[in-house]
């Protein structure tokens, strides 16, 4: 023990052993932009970049989008010439035990790397960041008080009366004859038809879809809620329209074992054609990861037992995905890798594992030296193990970029191309199925019609249907 002469005490003052440093309990990283993409992109990357830091990421979230809308005007006049809607995208990452000394660092490598379009603001967690969370659009505020001056009898009956006229008209959908534009059959084995931008014209979307061969549609169920609601809207269409039901990874984080009881109830259902949207996303990490693998392992239990087809997401999760799987062993139904963004690798390897590859619109946006163009180009994902989809009302597939191979752009027909007007980077349709089938066939070197009756024969198989 060092005496009261002890040199050291006298010179120098007595430090701690570790020095303590100030830390933020929580911290919100917002960002914001209004291109979805590289908004939800740059939130992986910061979620990435925060875990190397040693950050606790306590939970991501995105914020409802605030619409605004632009007009220009012809010069020197008040004529309207472009109108547009944008969409300002929002995403928070919440931080927590964020040691001062690093922030800086940290601030600085993600301002270094940050897209062009984007901001991105730090500041302490308060009660107001919680309020906003949950506070929906304006005009949705409007509408609710709308709604309550109108809370008089006469005005519920008509309602009823006028969502049943509605509900009728869907119905009546099924019976209508409609006369294809393009020369092949289709299936879109996932589109969002539930999402609330179809609420007002979704007969009119139907017919386009039929126009555009489509023999039938697999609305995509993400949790308990939306897969009830997919199963009603289904029923409206029987023979067109079947859902899937499950927890998507993003939802993983509210399943229980009532959720369980509900999907297996919801399986039980004619119209129910997988368990799904299912699986992991390490990309975006919404739901805790080891509670992703839980929940995903319950779901492909749940298909082994029921011996239905999995509708499976994945996002950077190439290596559990295929571990969760293979623990199935011959009790694996096939399984669906929906919407696949990954590598020329990974393709193979679901292939060679036996799973189906679904693509989407993604496709004219790959930009991997081993992407899925690639894998198209080199065969290395065949006809036999090919299905398609929209995932409507996302993933646009922007038919006329100019990064888009010369050839592929070229061999999408006219009538392609006219049913794909229809569709936006806002709101994609499952009537841009023919272009994405086409553009598919262009990288593959095939004759569109075989790639639609490949995948239609596939889709047919995997499903179970007629």
């Amino acid at each position: 023990m060092a005496g009261p002469n002890d040199p050291e005490l006298l010179y120098e003052p007595k430090f701690p052993d570790t020095r303590e440093y100030p830390e933020y309990d929580t911290l919100n990283v917002r960002i914001q932009g209004y291109d979805f993409t590289h908004i939800e992109k740059f939130q992986g990357y910061v979620d990435r970049m925060a875990r190397r830091f040693n950050f606790k990421v306590l939970e991501s979230y995105a914020v409802a989008a605030q619409t605004q809308r632009v007009v220009t005007y012809k010069p020197n006049s008040t004529i309207v010439d472009n109108e547009v809607n944008l969409a300002l995208y929002d995403r928070v990452l919440r931080l927590g035990n964020v040691p001062a000394p690093h922030l800086q660092l940290f601030i600085s490598l993600i301002q270094t790397h940050l897209p062009v379009g984007v901001t991105v603001t730090f500041k302490e967690h308060e009660k107001a960041d919680e309020d906003y969370r949950y506070i929906p659009d304006i005009l949705l505020k409007q509408k609710q008080e709308e709604l309550k001056a109108l809370d008089d009898p006469v005005i519920r009956c008509f309602i009823r009366r006028l969502y049943l006229l509605r509900s009728y008209n869907i119905r009546r959908m099924s019976n209508e004859i409609v006369e294809p534009l393009v020369p092949y059959e289709l299936v879109d084995i996932g589109a969002n038809l539930g999402h609330p931008s179809y609420k007002e014209d979704l007969n009119d979307v139907l017919k386009r879809a039929k126009q555009a061969g489509l023999s039938k549609v697999m609305i995509t169920g993400t949790c308990e809620k939306v897969s009830v609601e997919c199963k009603k809207l289904a029923e409206t269409m029987p023979g067109f329209l079947y859902f899937t039901a499950g927890v998507h990874p993003h939802d993983a984080k509210d399943f229980n074992e009532n959720s369980l009881n509900t999907l297996r109830e919801l399986q039980s259902h004619e119209q129910c054609v997988a368990v799904g949207e299912c699986g992991l996303d390490f990309n975006r990490n919404f739901s805790p990861q080891d509670v992703q693998k839980e929940v995903f392992r319950k779901q492909v239990e749940l298909a082994c037992e029921l011996n239905k087809p999995l509708f499976i997401h994945e996002r950077e999760a190439h290596e559990d995905m295929v571990r969760i799987l293979g623990d199935a062993g011959e009790r694996l139904p096939p399984a669906v890798i929906h919407c696949f963004t990954g590598t020329e690798d990974e393709a193979k390897k679901y292939v060679d594992l036996g799973y189906y590859i679904g693509l989407t619109g993604f496709l004219w946006k790959d930009r991997l030296p081993n992407g899925v163009q690639v894998a198209l180009r080199n065969g290395s994902i065949p006809l036999d193990r090919l299905l398609i989809e929209t995932d409507a009302p996302f993933m646009y597939p922007k038919i006329n970029d100019k990064k888009l191979p010369a050839d592929v752009k070229d061999a999408i027909s006219d009538s392609a191309k006219q049913l794909h007007k229809f569709a936006s980077f806002n709101r994609n349709e499952p009537c841009a199925l023919a272009a994405i089938c086409e553009m598919i066939a262009a990288f593959m070197g095939k004759d569109p019609r075989e790639v639609a009756e490949a995948t239609t024969k596939n889709a047919k198989r995997v499903y179970g249907l007629n």
